[in-house]
């Protein structure tokens, strides 16, 4: 199978949520056995196993051109719902699968693609499939998956100590975290960019004790080690996909997750691997910390691998590929060659509007 993935970036650059999932769930297809095109917003890339090469024989060639030149695209995967490549010569009558890994937007392309195409909606919660049915109707939920493969369980005695990651910015409720395990009794590492300057100097910098960490951003591999020898991943963004991802990747690595039960967290938070509080319940969090202390690290690595992992969600969007070519192809009266998909990462994530938030000093 070949697929195309479509980013906003160089397959290798950035770190927003929706374009890391993209390059991630391209890179899990290729070692799936599948060809992957990877679309960026400069260039197509051929994806074999982590490598990213670009198709472009010149630098003065059409790098799209190049891409879909003696391919055939048998069904487009996108991440993003504004993306103008379905107008792409190629690309113009094959099936589509959008996932919806973002809030609804008023781009009106979505109707576009529905009647152009044979098109299904995927929401990565049931909280976004809520949001979005009355633009797209219902959408099957496929939550998104971590490289399990790579986030793993250190079998070293866990410290005790909390872990956070994330934007610091208000809307993320780093504050929260960092009161509720200071209340519980366990020093905090936090990890992430500072979105918000003010915010970290009045709000952040203030709450941190001698023994907690601010760690700036970490590469992946960095933030691992850190994570992999937590008692319990606090995990207080509103964001769904940010959100879910954090959950996956501290469950994989074999830690509890404490999180507060807002859009659709309760899918995936049982009581067997983490805990969930009531929003904004700085006194609820502290409870679900401390009672994260009980849980077995092994049920967590589990469940991430069973139901978060990217050889997971693979696996489920595959069937939809296969029921959607094969009626393709029967509609076509012919069979065709083995097929390819397209998958288009690129999101909006990076151009979200902050909304207010109220933070007690």
């Amino acid at each position: 199978m070949n697929i195309g993935v479509n980013g906003s970036v160089e397959p290798l650059a950035g770190s927003e949520d929706v374009e890391h999932l993209a390059r991630a769930y391209a890179i899990e297809l290729s070692h799936r056995g599948h060809h992957v095109f990877y679309f960026g917003n400069n260039d197509v890339y051929r994806v074999n196993e982590d490598q990213f090469a670009s198709v472009a024989d010149s630098p003065g060639d059409d790098p799209l051109e190049a891409g879909l030149k003696d391919q055939r695209i048998d069904l487009l995967h996108t991440f993003d719902t504004d993306t103008k490549l379905f107008h792409r010569p190629g690309l113009t009558d094959c099936p589509v699968v959008v996932t919806l890994a973002e809030p609804p937007s008023d781009s009106d392309l979505l109707s576009e693609i529905q009647e152009q195409h044979d098109t299904r909606f995927i929401a990565i919660s049931d909280h976004y499939a809520d949001l979005w049915q009355d633009n797209v109707g219902q959408a099957r939920v496929i939550h998104p998956g971590v490289e399990t493969d790579y986030w793993k369980k250190d079998f070293r005695a866990p410290t005790r100590r909390a872990f956070w990651s994330g934007e610091i910015l208000p809307e993320n409720n780093l504050h929260l975290a960092i009161d509720a395990s200071y209340e519980a009794g366990m020093p905090i590492d936090v990890v992430g960019p500072i979105a918000d300057q003010d915010y970290f100097e009045h709000h952040i910098a203030p709450r941190l004790k001698t023994q907690d960490h601010y760690l700036g951003e970490l590469l992946e591999d960095e933030e691992r080690a850190v994570l992999s020898q937590a008692r319990v991943c606090i995990v207080t963004c509103p964001e769904d996909l940010a959100a879910e991802l954090a959950v996956g990747r501290a469950l994989a690595c074999g830690i509890p997750v404490a999180a507060y039960d807002v859009n659709g967290l309760s899918d995936l938070i049982s009581p067997d691997i983490g805990r969930l509080a009531r929003p904004d319940s700085t006194r609820d969090l502290v409870r679900a910390i401390r009672e994260c202390f009980l849980i077995d690290r092994g049920h967590c690595r589990n469940a991430a691998v069973s139901r978060l992992s990217l050889a997971h969600m693979a696996l489920e969007y595959e069937e939809i590929y296969e029921a959607m070519i094969k009626g393709a192809s029967e509609s076509e009266n012919h069979r065709r060659p083995p097929y390819s998909i397209a998958v288009n990462g690129k999101g909006r994530s990076s151009q979200r509007t902050a909304e207010p938030v109220s933070i007690d000093a």
